[in-house]
C-alpha cells in the first residue's frame, strides 16, 4: 500500500525505507514535513498495523452487481482530495 501511495503522490516507486524513529527525527530536525509536503502526524499511519478483513461487506453485496473496487482504481481520486484538502 506504502509503494501505491507513494507512485501515486510522486510519481516514482519509492527509494527504500527507514526506521520509524529515523523518518520522526527527519521531519522534526530536519523539517521534513515543509520541504515534501507531508504532514509529520501522516508518519502514524503507516506504523499502525491493521488488517482489511471484506467478508462482512463482500457477504452483504452478494447477489447483487455492486463489487468492491480495487484500491489502484480509485487511488488517484484519493491522493488528488488529500493534496486539495491538505493544510499548508
Amino acid at each position: 500500500m506504502y509503494r501505491m501511495i507513494h507512485e501515486e503522490m510522486f510519481g516514482r516507486s519509492p527509494r527504500g525505507t527507514i526506521p520509524h524513529a529515523v523518518a520522526e527525527t527527519g521531519f522534526s530536525a530536519l523539517h521534513l514535513s515543509e520541504r515534501y509536503g507531508v504532514p509529520r502526524e501522516l508518519l502514524a499511519y503507516f506504523k499502525h498495523q491493521v488488517h482489511f478483513d471484506t467478508t462482512q461487506t463482500l457477504r452483504a453485496l452478494s447477489g447483487t452487481d455492486i463489487v468492491c473496487p480495487d484500491l489502484k482504481d480509485y487511488l488517484p481520486k484519493v491522493v488528488a482530495y488529500y493534496e486539495t484538502h491538505k493544510k499548508p
